[in-house]
């Protein structure tokens, strides 16, 4: 039940609710009907018996048993009677509804209690010994008549009483009379009101389902159908959210309650959604063309910036070699410097271009299977004189087990001389170890190249902002060490183009370890 809908969750508990009510209010009306139907009995029945041993005088005194006889005959037929019993003063039973106890004497002592007590006795009595459910309700009463030696009457005067009589002195005992009186017709109006009230209830019952589920329909439908839009909107990823078209009236608004308001609410959100939507695709449209501008704007100047570059690398180079062959010293400082300053900002171009390609989603790797062993040769030759240039020393630790590895040979050979570089460059006096072996990758094998040194390393607020474009930790490392923040930044795009994925870690002042692995 709990799973089901807000509608049966609301039936079920109002339901609930109604028959609880219902339950209670019928056992307190019967619970007040039956003591009001015992009492009664009880009243019928003291005047009964009352009645009846007034009537029992003659033939008690003269132990008649045709009259006593009759006398129960008749007072069998009134309702509700169960037994009638007349005893002497000695409790032996002179008549009875049943024949059996005529002669006895009953062994309950109903009839002693009451001759020595000369006062009505009420008690109930029970189905059987055992039983702790009542019957009826037995009713005694004893039979006076007054000591005609001791006491002056007239002619005209009674010469018995009843239990009502208190001059006990003047009072002889004839004997007891008692009437059973039983509460089956109660126990049969019982059931008569259970049923009545099974009926009673189920009725009103089913009046407030249909009540409930009359006023809850319309607000369940308002729920499905705020709902259903909203699923329509993040099915399409709130592209299709302007073409949404809302209904007013299955909204529910005309009412004034929370639903309603929900609904009104809604409705609000949707335009204000379709208004921001809106604005969000002129502004998306926008940077779209910004960044083709500029993508066109870097190819263009990338080609004006490298012929020239080109052309002074090519013409450096020329003149080092005459300058060598004519061994000329003058000036040979110079044409270095000049040399490296133009590979360095045709490597920044190569950079920035590169990852526009990428933000672009216009770079294409062609992905193979090679040998690891001239890739790695070929990151030693360029890194050597970046690492001897800080007096540090390379080292390299390839595991036997690596023979392949599956790549782009080139963006790997990049991605590696870039963070190996970045070691030499922050670090002096020190080591730089590339170590590559084989490890495990969420459960699959993996290639791990570990790129370590003993540099000045990286302050922990750092470590996730060193692989944003443009970023270099804090302005001071920018100042000091130079750099464009872009060759981190390019490694790790290229490194999950490829499938894997570039981490660091670092101490600060204690050096940093840049971790690389690609899915064999």
């Amino acid at each position: 039940m709990l799973n089901r809908s807000l509608k049966y969750k609301a039936i079920f508990f109002i339901s609930l609710v109604v028959i609880a009510v219902c339950v209670s209010l019928n056992l307190f009306l019967m619970s007040s009907i039956t003591k009001e139907l015992e009492g009664e009995i009880q009243k019928r029945g003291e005047a009964s018996t009352s009645n009846f041993a007034y009537d029992s005088y003659y033939g008690l005194l003269t132990e008649d048993s045709i009259i006593l006889n009759g006398l129960i005959t008749g007072r069998m037929k009134q309702p509700d009677v169960d037994y009638v019993v007349i005893t002497n003063h000695n409790g032996k039973v002179l008549a009875s509804s049943n024949p059996e106890f005529v002669g006895e004497v009953l062994p309950d002592g109903i009839s002693k209690k009451a001759n020595e007590s000369k006062s009505s006795i009420v008690q109930p009595y029970y189905h059987n010994a055992d039983s702790s459910k009542i019957k009826g309700y037995d009713f005694s009463s004893v039979v006076l008549v007054r000591d005609v030696q001791t006491s002056d009457f007239s002619e005209n005067e009674e010469l018995y009483e009843t239990f009502d009589q208190t001059q006990s002195t003047e009072m002889e005992k004839l004997g007891v009379v008692r009437m059973g009186f039983s509460l089956d017709h109660i126990k049969k109006r019982e059931k008569e009101l259970i049923m009545q009230s099974a009926v009673v209830s189920i009725i009103i019952t089913i009046i407030m389902i249909f009540i409930a589920y009359t006023l809850i329909q319309p607000k369940v439908d308002t729920v499905v159908y705020i709902s259903s839009i909203a699923n329509k909107i993040a099915d399409s990823n709130g592209e299709d959210i302007e073409s949404v078209y809302v209904e007013k009236s299955k909204l529910g608004e005309r009412d004034n309650d929370e639903i309603s308001i929900l609904g009104a609410s809604f409705r609000l959100m949707l335009t204000q959604l379709k208004s921001y939507h809106k604005d969000m695709k002129e502004y998306t449209e926008k940077v779209e063309e910004a960044s083709r501008a500029k993508s066109n704007f870097l190819a263009n100047m990338s080609h004006e910036l490298r012929t020239p570059l080109n052309a002074i690398i090519g013409y450096c180079e020329l003149l080092q070699e005459d300058f060598e062959e004519e061994g000329i010293k003058i000036g040979e400082k110079d044409l270095k410097k000049i040399h490296s300053s133009a590979n360095y900002l045709s490597n920044v171009i190569n950079e920035v271009l590169d990852l526009s390609r990428i933000e672009s989603g216009k770079m294409e790797l062609d992905m193979d299977t090679v040998m690891i062993e001239p890739i790695i040769e070929n990151v030693e030759n360029v890194c050597a004189v970046g690492a001897e240039s800080n007096n540090n020393d390379l080292i390299f630790d390839v595991s036997d087990e690596i023979e392949n590895v599956y790549c782009e040979p080139t963006k790997l050979t990049q991605c590696l001389v870039n963070l190996i570089n970045n070691s030499c460059k922050f670090t002096s006096d020190g080591t730089i170890k590339l170590s590559v072996s084989k490890t495990l990758i969420e459960n699959k094998e993996a290639v791990c190249f570990k790129v370590s040194d003993t540099g000045i390393g990286i302050q922990a607020e750092h470590l996730t902002s060193i692989f944003e474009s443009f970023s270099q930790g804090d302005g001071s490392i920018t100042r000091k060490y130079g750099g464009t923040g872009l060759g981190l930044a390019v490694s790790r795009k290229f490194t999950r183009l490829m499938g894997g994925d570039l981490t660091a870690e670092s101490e600060y002042g204690q050096g940093s370890t840049f971790t690389l692995w690609l899915p064999i």
